[in-house]
């Protein structure tokens, strides 16, 4: 269910989503800007953080021309790189490609930290990775029959670190390219992962979606892009900002509907 966001289409969605004049913030203000949050739930690579992070420059640039004062352009890729960039994914090779993608954009600046997490994912405890947070804003570590863990690691310019938690904390703009991957046709969600391990997992997020509170509107029918929808939805500020990249039978296919009924409620379509 792995399709790579193309460099245009990350460009013209985040552009769309950040562009200025729908924003309650000054862009010139760095101040404002580090508690801005922008996160990906199914990051892959990188593609859309990084378009993100550009625009993200691009609008602080333009702002400070207005304001004509200097702008503070290692300041600003600090703070997106330590403050603002969230990233997470179940690949640890994909979040390393991630953090080299990002870095390279200030080949000068040191970081501290990146807000970058690999995510349990299977195994003895059938992790769901970033459907975790469903469950809650921070995924726990979980030991194993061994006495060892499943830590989720934080890609870090020192290496990876493993953590006791990843916590997710409520988003400006969730922006994703989630997996596709549907349940019909022989059941591959989870595909990458052996058969003994799917099927716990797939009973485990179903019951995750059955829940009575708070409702998840979602259909595993429809695909993780589904679930994925619901789980941004999930970690949004108020006044918060989806950009999705979705199959096109969410507009009218039927495993959809519980994803229309969650755009008609709580959202405005731009």
């Amino acid at each position: 269910g792995t399709y790579y966001t193309s460099v245009p289409a990350a460009t013209l969605l985040l552009k769309l989503a950040l562009w200025p004049e729908r924003w309650v913030i000054d862009w010139g203000d760095l101040g404002q800007l580090s508690s801005l949050k922008i996160g990906d739930l199914a990051c892959g690579t990188g593609t859309l953080l990084m378009a993100a992070a550009e625009t993200v420059t691009d609008n602080y640039m333009r702002a400070s021309g207005a304001h004509h004062t200097p702008p503070h352009i290692k300041e600003l890729s600090r703070l997106l790189m330590e403050e603002i960039i969230y990233g997470y994914d179940v690949l640890p090779s994909a979040l390393h490609l991630t953090a080299s993608t990002l870095a390279l954009r200030s080949p000068d600046v040191s970081f501290r930290r990146m807000r970058l997490w690999a995510l349990p994912f299977g195994g003895r405890s059938h992790r769901l990775g970033s459907i975790e947070f469903l469950k809650d804003s921070s995924v726990q570590i979980t030991a194993d029959l061994f006495g060892g863990t499943m830590a989720p690691g934080q890609v870090t310019a020192r290496g990876d670190i493993k953590q006791r938690y990843a916590p997710l904390p409520d988003l400006d703009l969730c922006v994703m390219n989630p997996p596709f991957t549907r349940s019909v046709g022989g059941n591959l969600l989870f595909g990458s992962l052996p058969e003994a391990e799917r099927g716990p997992m797939q009973r485990d997020l179903s019951r995750l979606l059955q829940r009575p509170a708070p409702p998840i509107y979602a259909s595993s029918t429809a695909g993780l892009g589904s679930v994925f929808t619901a789980l941004g939805d999930f970690h949004l500020k108020p006044g918060g900002r989806m950009a999705l990249v979705l199959p096109k039978a969410l507009l009218s296919g039927v495993a959809w509907q519980q994803t229309r009924h969650l755009f008609r409620i709580r959202y405005q379509l731009e």
